[in-house]
C-alpha cells in the first residue's frame, strides 16, 4: 500500500502532551527529567515538566513514565499506567497529566479523598432519599 500526502498529514495530527508536576505549599510545578514511555516512544519532560510525543498512529497505546525518573521521595497515587485509543481521525490530546506527592503526604491525601467520597455520597443519598424504599422485617 502506498502513502499518500493526505495519509501523512493525518498521521502527524495524533498527538499527546501533558505535563508531570507536583504541590508545593499550594503551587503546582512542573518536575524536569520525568521519562514518559507511548509503546516504543518515549519523551523526556522539560524544565516546565512538560513532554510532547507526535506522530501517533490510527491505534492504541499504553502511555506510563519510568518510575526511576521520578524524584526520591515521590510517589504517583494515580494509575501509572493508562491507554489511549487513536481511531483514524486527527486527535490532540492535551492535558494528559500526571502528579506526583511526597511519599509524606500519602496518608494526609488518601484521608482527604475519603472524606471527598463520603460526602459527594451523602450527597447523593440525601437527593434521592425520597426515592428510596426500605423494607422492614
Amino acid at each position: 500500500a502506498s502513502v499518500t500526502r493526505k495519509d501523512f498529514i493525518f498521521e502527524a495530527m495524533r498527538i499527546i502532551s501533558g505535563r508531570v508536576y507536583k504541590t508545593e505549599d499550594g503551587k503546582e510545578e512542573g518536575v524536569p527529567g520525568v521519562k514518559i514511555n507511548i509503546n516504543s516512544q518515549s519523551a523526556i519532560t522539560d524544565e516546565n515538566g512538560e513532554y510532547i510525543i507526535r506522530d501517533l498512529r490510527n491505534k492504541s497505546y499504553q502511555i506510563n513514565f519510568d518510575e526511576a525518573t521520578i524524584p526520591a521521595g515521590y510517589v504517583v497515587l494515580e494509575d501509572k499506567s493508562r491507554t489511549i485509543e487513536f481511531g483514524p481521525e486527527p486527535k490532540i490530546i492535551k492535558d494528559f497529566n500526571f502528579e506526583i506527592i511526597k511519599k509524606s503526604d500519602v496518608p494526609k491525601r488518601i484521608q482527604h479523598s475519603l472524606r471527598k467520597l463520603v460526602r459527594k455520597s451523602l450527597a447523593w443519598l440525601k437527593q434521592k432519599r425520597e426515592n428510596l424504599v426500605f423494607a422492614c422485617p
